[in-house]
């Protein structure tokens, strides 16, 4: 945590380090609250962040996205 910086923007810093490395505090001390309170929070922003992330892309894809044929799934099982 930086000195003197505000809750909020470590909490932002937490979130756009996660969203740009895929890791996190596992204590989530940049939240406030005890740990159950604290992995709450951290959860709730980190899984919102991704979301928006992931829709502000798709955007700029023009909404496009591929869908995995239900048949890869089930071929992958019968090779085992």
């Amino acid at each position: 945590m930086t000195v003197g910086a505000s809750p909020s923007s470590i909490i932002a810093g937490e979130i756009e380090r996660y969203l740009r490395t895929g890791e996190a505090d596992m204590m989530g001390n940049a939240w406030p609250g005890d740990i159950m309170e604290r992995g709450r929070r951290q959860h709730a922003d980190l899984r919102g962040a991704l979301v928006e992330e992931v829709r502000r892309l798709a955007k700029g894809r023009g909404g496009r996205t591929r869908r995995c044929p239900t048949t890869w799934a089930s071929s992958s099982r019968a090779r085992r």
